[in-house]
């Protein structure tokens, strides 16, 4: 019987010291683990009923007992009813009081990261986290431009395509905030690293919508398109013609065979007219090959009328008008189909786009003028012997006159 109880009171002491050892994350003692419990249970069960504030008070005793790396969960709540403390001290204006829970807020996420930089879930969790720092510290520190977008290009270097919408554009946004106040070499250098760092960001930014394609999650693809549009404004903001052609054609050999790409470097060339360098003219006839549009063909008619070659000129942009029946930039294409039948001594049709252009618009000032040039250009077939000619050239004349009084003060129209 002795050896009997001797076995039981092993097995029991046994069975205590792997509850114990199941138990160190609350606590070195017993005591510990138990207070640590109690604690967790009360501030969540307060948590829970949403009530802030005497949560945020058993919370306080639960980071004074327990270990500090007794669960992540309590970093998260942390921050959630600081942030509810903080709303309230807005609403105070306690100044004193609003920068404390900003630091608190922003230390709590410090804390995560050293502690749970993975997790078995997460192998990135300190990078998200991170994320979600940032995020905040843009809110808080809006005048610490450089600390937040070292700390944003920290989260996308690691992240890549698990990056955010709003990381990236955040990222890109502060790069342009921080040009300000830069001159000379110092400029040139950072001005430099905006224009590379495009690639870097619109490439994952790609990879972070075709994966919200894939998932079929609207809102993240909402966000990423909204955001692309975003960094694609500044970068066009940023760059000249000479600056941006360069960033361009690198993006564009290293992926030689990607359309959409060439769609995208196409339209970011042509927001910015920037026409006359050496891949505008094969990307954009290669991307019109591929899926003509009014818009690349106008460009194309663009680029032949400032090298002076008016028939493929005018042959892309009546395809433009073609292409367009119905769109907003049809008076421009009809416009420009107009002027260039005149230069290449195509009359006839430069009176029908003018008289169409007129039903569109009737005062533009271009459509009289075109008229003008036809009639003019015309003159010599009334020539009668009497006042055929001359009455050509005042009717001429009066169209040139309607011109220049629609153009206005800020005319470009020719002197006649």
């Amino acid at each position: 019987m002795s050896t009997l109880r001797s076995l039981f009171a092993t097995a029991l002491t046994l069975l205590t010291v792997v509850g114990f050892a199941q138990d160190t994350k609350y606590g070195t003692t017993v005591e510990q683990q138990t207070a640590c419990k109690e604690a967790l249970s009360v501030y969540r069960s307060y948590r829970d009923q949403n009530n802030t504030a005497d949560a945020l008070l058993n919370w306080r005793k639960a980071c004074a007992v327990c270990p500090e790396k007794v669960e992540e969960s309590i970093y998260v709540d942390g921050v959630k009813f600081f942030k509810a403390e903080l709303s309230a001290a807005e609403a105070a204006k306690d100044a004193a009081l609003i920068t404390s829970l900003q630091d608190s807020i922003l230390a709590l996420y410090d804390k995560r990261i050293a502690l749970y930089p993975t997790t078995k879930s997460k192998p990135k969790n300190g990078c998200s986290v991170l994320e979600r720092k940032v995020s905040d510290y843009l809110k808080f520190r809006p005048q610490d431009v450089s600390g937040a977008n070292a700390m944003l290009r920290e989260c996308i270097t690691c992240l890549e395509a698990e990056s955010s919408a709003s990381t990236l554009n955040a990222f890109y946004q502060t790069s342009y905030r921080m040009l300000k106040g830069l001159q000379g070499e110092p400029f040139k250098a950072a001005l430099d690293q905006v224009l590379t760092d495009y690639l870097w960001v619109m490439e994952i930014a790609d990879r972070g919508l075709a994966a919200a394609k894939a998932a079929g999650e609207s809102k993240d693809i909402e966000a990423f398109t909204k955001a692309m549009a975003n960094i694609d404004e500044v970068f066009i903001t940023l760059a000249n013609c000479e600056d941006m052609v360069p960033v361009l054609e690198k993006k564009l050999q290293a992926a030689p065979d990607d359309l959409e790409l060439k769609k995208k470097v196409l339209g970011l060339l042509m927001k910015k007219e920037c026409m006359g360098n050496a891949i505008y003219l094969p990307l954009a006839e290669a991307v019109h090959a591929a899926a003509p549009t009014a818009a690349t063909a106008y460009g194309l008619g663009m680029d032949y009328a400032k090298k002076d070659n008016v028939q493929k000129a005018l042959a892309f942009f009546e395809q433009a008008v073609e292409l367009c029946p119905t769109c907003e930039q049809r008076e421009s294409y009809l416009t420009k189909a107009a002027q260039v039948s005149v230069k290449a001594d195509r009359t006839s049709a430069a009176k029908k786009y003018a008289l169409e252009l007129l039903r569109l618009n009737s005062s533009s000032a271009e459509a009289y003028e075109v008229l003008g040039d036809v009639v003019y250009a015309n003159a010599g077939n009334c020539n009668d012997g009497n006042l055929g000619k001359r009455a050509a050239y005042w009717f001429a004349a009066d169209y040139f006159s309607r011109a220049k009084s629609f153009a206005g003060d800020n005319s470009n129209l020719q002197e006649r």
